[in-house]
């Protein structure tokens, strides 16, 4: 972790606040015009866009957190997980940062938290982002198939390497090689922390559908998907796009729901040439743009 941290341009950071603390990764980029703020999916964590920033390249602040609930982040089952409580959370650092306006970048939950936040705060958010987003239901996906038919859920009924490796294989149309000693390790901790797992499905269950929300967001917003998504429905790409104004879709053949891990360079370069488009016309005229590295069109897949 500390060398994939180290190739990212990244430091570890932690932000206490009123809920609990926040953990997150920092470029430390703090004179870029940008700051590109990363939400990870339910049941990952911040690890999860180390490959995309990595391609990304270093002209913008980046920074990656841990979403209550997640990763290093507080882990107090006190809380509510519901997307509407979570975006006002990450509001909070946001604020405690003093960020601005930012870009949100997110993962299936997470780019749920964004819609909302986008919705909730449209003066602080810049553009969107959402891949594979969660909370704009258009038809079942696998996933929900088969937890209606069986009532499993291969994302969370994890005991063993093998549920682990079944976990991934859902995920990703080709998931990535991790040695056997780390399958256990990443399986020891998937068991550890099944309860807090377990309640922030349950919580964001409550709150799960935001298309009466759609209408109303205002940032430019780019919609990228993986034709294979397993997760959430490839058809609910149509419905975000239908529904919010002005937005673009971009659908990627032969790839699952996590497209920034299996596809890291070509999700970076769609998210940088939306960006540079965007961002430059959102901002005053007297703002220059910078130039920004091309991505390196090798990934890891």
């Amino acid at each position: 972790m500390a060398r994939e941290l180290r190739q990212a341009g990244l430091s570890k950071r932690v932000q206490e606040l009123p809920f609990g603390r926040i953990v997150y990764l920092d470029n430390g980029k703090t004179q870029a015009k940008d700051t590109l703020l990363l939400l990870h999916g339910a049941g990952a964590d911040k690890s999860s866009w180390l490959p995309w920033v990595k391609a990304f390249g270093h002209a913008r602040r980046i920074l990656v957190v841990d979403l209550p609930g997640h990763g290093e982040s507080t882990q107090d089952l006190t809380l509510g997980f519901e997307l509407p409580a979570q975006a006002e959370r990450l509001m909070q650092f946001i604020s405690a940062l003093g960020l601005g306006r930012v870009c949100l970048i997110g993962n299936s939950m997470g780019a749920a938290i964004a819609l909302r936040l986008a919705y909730s705060h449209p003066e602080s958010v810049a553009a969107l982002v959402l891949i594979g987003a969660l909370g704009a239901p258009s038809r079942p996906s696998w996933l929900l198939e088969q937890m209606a038919k069986d009532g499993s859920n291969p994302m969370l009924d994890i005991q063993s390497v093998a549920d682990y490796r079944r976990m991934m294989a859902v995920g990703m149309v080709k998931p990535l090689y991790i040695p056997g000693f780390m399958l256990r390790l990443l399986t020891e901790e998937k068991i550890r922390r099944a309860a807090v797992d377990r309640k922030v499905l349950a919580d964001i269950e409550v709150s799960f559908d935001q298309r009466t929300l759609l209408a109303h967001i205002s940032a430019p917003t780019l919609i990228i998907w993986g034709r294979e998504d397993r997760v959430v429905h490839v058809d609910d790409a149509e419905l975000l796009h239908r529904s919010i104004k002005g937005s673009r879709k971009v659908v990627l053949d032969g790839v699952g729901h996590v497209p920034m891990v299996e596809r890291p360079a070509q999700v970076a370069k769609l998210c940088l040439e939306f960006l540079q488009e965007k961002m430059a016309l959102t901002r005053p005229p007297h703002s220059s743009s910078e130039t920004v590295p091309e991505v390196q069109a090798k990934t890891r897949c």
